[in-house]
């Protein structure tokens, strides 16, 4: 299931910023990436677009239901 989710809506990567830091004995800058925390760090587009893609097929099977149920 979860290659098939990954086919189709793609991989879910969540937000994230660069955290930049002084090292101290050698002055040298260190980069590190780091999740958002909360709901910054969720990827709320994929969300929506997985959402949105079953609302949809949701619906088609409602009016396929209802189509071969009155047909």
């Amino acid at each position: 299931m979860l290659e098939l989710m990954q086919s189709i809506f793609g991989t879910y990567t969540p937000n994230t910023y660069t955290e930049v830091s002084t090292n101290l004995t050698t002055g040298e800058l260190e980069y590190a990436e780091v999740i958002a925390s909360g709901a910054a760090g969720v990827d709320w587009e994929y969300i929506g677009g997985v959402f949105l893609f079953g609302l949809a097929m949701f619906c088609v099977f409602r009016l396929i239901g209802t189509i071969f149920k009155n047909g």
